[in-house]
């Protein structure tokens, strides 16, 4: 049994022979590769499982975005490499050239599956050692099964075959499995349980969740939607003895499609994204420059000048003012009923949107709140300062 790591660490390429069928089959295959083209294959290896993603992710982001040509191609942990996908920073399979998909080698149902509007980010097949050597299985007892099960003569082979294997099934076959071998009363070591999953964190859920046909993603297929609307278009015209030609219908359904299929799509996002990436990492800089900046200003204002309830009345005519706009901002989107009256032609689009400004719209009450507290606190604090300066002036 190979070490995980191991797998891992070879699956893209070997340095050299270790009389492992598998690794020296990855050997050879590279080496001819490479004589065949005329090209050097080197592997970079880094940490990329869910407990070190980010860096990972990070770290590839960071070799698109400046272009330092560093990655070719990147055998990716599924479950994280793939959110790269929506900042654009991949290309799309289906634009490379010399790239076959349709032969046996490459995972023709990874492929279709992920496969949204002739874009494909993402391959599979016998390039990647780790889709079989980390694939989730289920082994049951024999033995134990037939002991349980002795009048049954139960066949999990045949259920299998027949596409009756549910979770249901084997949770009625495992429920009264349990043994207490130590006879403590309690599920501890040593007894014998009706079913164990070796990943103590999860149990694999994504792959129970794949083996049940659980589908993650949905091709919007405007077919069937302008299949139905020609038969409702043909029957009211005959119906209402309305005059249109063919192409004219055509040219409607097309239309109609259109305005369907864009209201459950989302465009544009990913190709943005990327450069709202890129600007978030000057952004605690700015933040930092502007706190800097404000510091600066109010020493300014409080240290030079010689009557403090004068800095402090500036101070106060800053929050309130701040007050003043923040509210009248969240008091409009509120009467506005946020952004529900945007009118936007992608329907997903819009859910994003309006999420987004209803979400800015709660921002604004809340920085209305506060500086309408910290205004009433510097009203108060100046009026303290402005009767102490009057005395003072007074007294002398």
């Amino acid at each position: 049994v190979r070490d995980d790591d191991e797998i891992w660490k070879n699956e893209m390429d070997v340095e050299k022979t270790t009389n492992d069928t598998l690794f020296d089959a990855i050997y050879y295959r590279n080496t001819t590769v490479e004589e065949r083209l005329g090209v050097e294959i080197k592997q970079i290896c880094q940490a990329g499982n869910w407990h070190s993603h980010n860096s990972w992710n990070s770290t590839l982001r960071n070799a698109v975005l400046t272009k330092s040509g560093d990655f070719d191609a990147a055998a990716i942990y599924a479950s994280t490499g793939s959110a790269l996908a929506v900042e654009g920073l991949y290309y799309n399979v289906l634009d490379v050239p010399y790239v076959n998909l349709d032969q046996p080698w490459w995972n023709q149902t990874i492929r279709d599956e992920l496969t949204l509007f002739d874009t494909l980010y993402f391959l599979g097949g016998d390039i990647v050692v780790t889709e079989i050597a980390n694939g989730m299985c289920i082994f049951y007892n024999k033995e134990l099964l037939a002991e349980l099960y002795q009048t049954q003569n139960i066949n999990l082979y045949d259920t299998v075959n027949k596409g009756e294997w549910t979770i249901d099934v084997m949770t009625e076959l495992v429920m009264d499995a349990w043994i207490d071998e130590n006879s403590d009363g309690v599920t501890s070591d040593g007894d014998t349980v009706g079913f164990m999953a070796a990943n103590a964190n999860d149990g694999g859920m994504d792959c129970w969740a794949a083996a049940m046909g659980v589908k993650t993603t949905t091709v919007v297929d405007g077919t069937a939607f302008r299949q139905k609307i020609s038969v409702v278009l043909d029957d009211y015209i005959k119906e209402t003895g309305q005059k249109a030609s063919a192409e004219q219908v055509s040219e409607l359904v097309k239309q109609a499609e259109h305005v369907y299929t864009a209201t459950v799509s989302f465009v544009g996002i990913g190709a943005i994204s990327v450069y709202f990436l890129a600007a978030k990492k000057a952004l605690p800089f700015v933040l930092a420059g502007i706190i800097i900046l404000a510091l600066g200003l109010i020493a300014v204002l409080f240290f030079c000048n010689k009557w403090k309830h004068r800095a402090m009345k500036f101070y106060y005519y800053a929050t309130a003012g701040a007050f003043l706009a923040n509210f009248a901002l969240a008091l409009f989107m509120t009467v506005n009923k946020g952004a529900k009256n945007i009118n936007l032609e992608y329907r997903s689009v819009y859910n994003f949107v309006v999420s987004f400004v209803n979400s800015v719209n709660v921002m604004f009450w809340i920085c209305t709140a506060l500086f309408l507290l910290l205004s009433v606190a510097l009203f108060f604090v100046y009026r303290r300062l402005f009767y102490k300066a009057s005395k003072k002036k007074g007294s002398s």
